[in-house]
């Protein structure tokens, strides 16, 4: 017997989706005996019917273009459903019992999620008893120990008066719907999207809650949203680290994005100071690329002409072959949905290597240490002094403050950001020789000037400049250092993001 056709549903993205049908294809979000509520009904209606044990009044809740394909398709579905059950449209649910049983079509964030997520959100709000509680001075940082700017963060908001709750990303689907059924902190701030699940049902319910949601993209932004397929992130207050993010994020649907950059962490540098033999007086501390990029870029491919168009530019022979040039070059119309713009990425990043490798090069005359991966020794064969990476909260404090001159190279990925390496050797007490970033532009000029240098055949340049004059040297540690403390520290941001957001 041949088995009877199942439905398919054509997605707002033009996906067909084949619809599941059985008690297993809901999700109980709530318990109750007031009424029951069906947020999506699927493709048989005997099915819903199944899960009401209860006389109590049923109500079901369906997106408009669900109920007009599966009319097309299932002709009669609609007069299958019990007389007695009764539609709602969304800005009816509130109004419904508060102890009613509601059920949720598991295909429905799949379908529509820009439609069902708020509305699965709400619902799920409601069983915490959200009305209860009152907003408390705190907040909400997923992460661990050993996620990228946890301490940090933490620590300013605590100087800031607030308690904060570290959550590990990995328990956030049992975690944060126990934190908001006991408060309903402040803020929630996620660095580069953790903690938020791909498909934003930890986001839809903290808005649900009220609990406003920030999102810090210290990374690329669009490597990050690369990773994401429905549009929720468009409703978080965005902050990036490289401000030339934004234009390009509004246009794609970003309701808010403003510009906050990394920060100093002076008890960062008082914390670490084991010591370390230093043997050369210039230091680059950095992995040749970053954690995961093979993974992340498996499925991209660069054309051998652009390649080739895009490295002589890395001598100064035009515009820079940065994330912004590959966008152009590769055509990348759309930066999102989708991966294409991984492809960007990879050749950003393949001629931040050649790049950084350049750098390195001209360093070696002056002695050079590098603290990084066993990959350096590949990419430049004639490095003599190559250290394991180090701990950053243990050992790199010590190893720039003893450093003569540490080395920054700034990623092609965020051509116009700044690395924690801008702030953390002068917090340190060391001495940073940069490249030329646009990204230096929040530091006054005459900074800036002496400090940075458009190509590395200035270094030798500098580097004598500097030797020569003791007093300069010693005169731009203080004014770095008072700059950075006075301005530009971890608590500074947080206090502009603080303002911004209104707590």
């Amino acid at each position: 017997m041949a088995r009877p056709k199942r439905a398919r549903i054509v997605t707002p993205q033009g996906n067909a989706l084949t619809l599941n049908s059985g008690e297993q294809a809901f999700e109980r979000l709530c318990a109750g005996d007031e009424a029951v509520l069906f947020m999506g009904i699927g493709p048989d209606p005997a099915c819903a019917q199944s899960l009401v044990r209860t006389a109590a009044p049923v109500f079901w809740c369906e997106h408009p273009d669900f109920l007009e394909q599966l009319d097309e398709l299932l002709p009669g579905w609609r007069a299958s459903l019990p007389a007695h059950w009764q539609r709602v449209l969304p800005a009816e649910l509130s109004s419904l019992p508060a102890h009613s049983a509601v059920f949720f079509y598991r295909q429905n964030t799949q379908l529509f999620p820009d439609f069902w997520g708020p509305l699965r959100a709400h619902a799920v709000a409601r069983r915490l008893g959200l009305g209860h509680h009152t907003r408390a001075r705190s907040i909400l940082l997923p992460g661990d120990e050993r996620s990228l700017l946890i301490r940090e963060l933490a620590a300013a908001f605590t100087a800031e008066g607030f308690y904060v709750h570290r959550v590990n990303p990995a328990e956030m689907d049992a975690e944060l719907p126990a934190l908001l059924g006991r408060e309903r902190p402040a803020l929630c701030l996620s660095v580069n999207l953790r903690g938020l699940d791909p498909g934003g049902d930890h986001f839809h319910l903290l808005r649900a809650c009220e609990v406003p949601v920030a999102v810090w993209m210290a990374d690329n932004p669009w490597h990050l949203l690369s990773s994401l397929r429905t549009a929720w992130w468009t409703r978080a207050r965005l902050y990036v680290t490289d401000a030339a993010f934004i234009p390009a994020l509004l246009a794609a649907g970003a309701q808010s994005v403003l510009h906050l950059p990394l920060a100093c962490s002076p008890e960062w540098a008082r914390a670490g100071r084991s010591g370390h033999d230093q043997a050369n007086p210039l230091v680059f501390v950095g992995r040749s690329t970053f954690p995961g990029r093979r993974k992340f870029f498996a499925a991209s491919r660069l054309p051998p002409e652009a390649v080739r168009e895009a490295l002589p530019l890395l001598h100064g022979f035009g515009p820079a072959p940065d994330f912004h040039w590959w966008m152009r070059r590769l055509d990348i119309q759309s930066p999102w949905p989708g991966n294409a713009v991984r492809r960007a990425g990879l050749g950003a990043e393949e001629c931040s290597l050649a790049r950084r490798a350049q750098w390195l090069r001209a360093a070696l005359p002056h002695g050079l240490t590098v603290y990084g991966d066993a990959a350096w020794r590949e990419i430049l064969p004639e490095l003599t002094d190559l250290r394991p990476p180090v701990d950053y909260y243990a050992a790199l404090p010590g190893i720039y403050a003893q450093a003569r001159y540490s080395l920054n190279v700034t990623s092609l990925l965020l051509p116009s950001g700044l690395s924690q390496r801008h702030f953390d050797v002068w917090t340190a007490g060391g001495f940073l020789i940069t490249d030329a970033t646009p990204g230096l532009d929040i530091f006054p000029a005459e900074l800036r000037r002496e400090c940075a240098l458009p190509h590395p055949g200035k270094l030798n340049e500098a580097i004598t400049r500097f030797e020569n004059d003791a007093s300069l040297r010693t005169q731009l540690q203080e004014a770095w250092k008072s700059c950075l403390f006075g301005r530009h520290s971890y608590r500074h941001r947080i206090q502009y993001l603080c303002e911004n957001m209104h707590l």
